[in-house]
């Protein structure tokens, strides 16, 4: 919940902002009510907001307050020119989510590929009623510096919680003897962290079928612009999360199997339990709760 920190009488205290606008009458439609709401969705990608501070540009113009490597921004031009090269009919695109990132920049060098690339800009032109490959060329690049904060976090997130799944998976193998307690805590953080991961590589199959057909991409390119921030905006948020506790794992051997293991494991626990632990929604049958809604927690 954001909320505003003041100091008070040498303690801090934690005041919510809607308890902040509703004691100085500060109304949604005003111009204090409209910076307040976007002081809110700024904490979603920052710890606190000082006075003084700038608010990040995800909230002002849309933009991306961080960076990605040229590397991230050579994958996602090279998938969007091999997605050309295959609607031409000159490419496959079967066996594609076996390609590594390695491969598909590979890919897009090889003088053969080039050339039909080449070819498929101009072809591609005619299609979208501009004038010759190199504008074709630059609405790629546009939409490949969207795609590449996408193909940034896929690495940052995706790659990296599932090698941290495979990790903990791994605690308590190898004849190690673990009590039943414990083998219950890894087994329900395992679940929950696959029921997660599923969760974020879900939001990356809607990015991906969204713009795997390149012609009607490029020729909606604001259209695109307005599907992917979003969706970009929700995995930075929830790689911001996971970071946290995938740093920590990254602090320990790679074979530890120490008490702090099972300290990070009881700690990964509370973490994905508060989102990924399956609730059930039902209505009380009390009479005086019936226009209210609970949850209950199932294992």
């Amino acid at each position: 919940m954001p909320a505003l920190a003041i100091e008070l009488d040498g303690s801090r205290a934690m005041v919510p902002l809607a308890a902040v606008s509703k004691l100085f009458g500060i109304t949604a439609e005003s111009p204090d009510g409209r910076l307040l709401a976007l002081v809110a969705e700024a904490l979603r990608f920052v710890v606190c907001i000082r006075l003084g501070d700038k608010l990040p540009t995800e909230v002002l113009s849309g933009e991306a307050s961080w960076e990605v490597s040229p590397f991230h921004r050579q994958i996602a031009s090279a998938r969007l020119q091999l997605q050309l090269v295959h609607w031409l009919g000159g490419g496959q695109d079967g066996d594609a989510g076996l390609i590594t990132s390695e491969m598909l920049v590979a890919s897009a060098d090889d003088p053969g590929v080039r050339r039909q690339v080449q070819d498929a800009l101009r072809r591609a032109s005619a299609e979208l009623g501009v004038e010759g490959g190199p504008a074709v060329a630059g609405l790629i690049e546009e939409l490949a510096l969207e795609i590449a904060y996408i193909e940034a976090l896929r690495e940052r997130l995706l790659a990296r919680g599932q090698a941290t799944l495979r990790r903990i998976s791994k605690v308590g193998q190898g004849g190690t003897q673990i009590s039943a307690a414990r083998r219950e805590t890894l087994f329900q953080v395992t679940r929950m962290m696959a029921v997660g991961l599923s969760e974020i590589n879900g939001r990356f199959e809607q990015v991906d079928a969204q713009t795997g057909e390149i012609l009607p991409a490029l020729r909606n390119l604001e259209q695109q612009r307005h599907f992917l921030r979003p969706n970009r905006d929700w995995l930075y948020c929830t790689q911001l999360a996971w970071a946290v506790e995938m740093d920590e794992w990254d602090k320990i051997g790679p074979n530890e199997n120490s008490e702090r293991v099972w300290k990070l494991i009881d700690r990964m626990y509370r973490f994905t339990a508060q989102r990924y632990m399956a609730v059930q929604e039902w209505q009380s049958q009390e009479p005086v709760n019936t226009d209210r809604t609970q949850s209950v927690l199932l294992w």
